[in-house]
């Protein structure tokens, strides 16, 4: 995994996910604290590269997100964000990827 071994808790899986996305050139990425003021279902990191969107919910090994969260972020990917589940950095890769901004 290029220098990020395979947290087992959300937080780090978290804090890897926003070094490597602060570590690209031209991508500034941040952890989004939920709140009482903020939408159910905001996905956990929100970013910005090659001119998009990223949205990513976070999630550890073997979990899925809520109902709310795949909603949220499928309302993402329809206004033309890339938006997706990400349990590691090897994910977030995977996601640039599929959206054509390979780092």
């Amino acid at each position: 995994m290029n220098g990020y071994p395979a947290p087992k808790e959300k937080q780090g899986i978290t804090d890897h996910i926003l070094a490597y996305l602060n570590g690209l050139d031209g991508c500034y990425a941040i952890k989004i604290h939920g709140g009482p003021y903020q939408k159910r279902g905001t996905p956990d990191v929100h970013a910005t590269y090659g001119g998009r969107s990223l949205w990513i919910e976070v999630k550890r090994a073997g979990r899925h997100p809520e109902a709310i969260q795949a909603h949220e972020l499928a309302k993402w990917a329809e206004a033309g964000a890339v938006a997706g589940v990400a349990r590691s950095v090897d994910d977030v890769r995977e996601l640039l990827r599929r959206a054509h901004l390979d780092a």
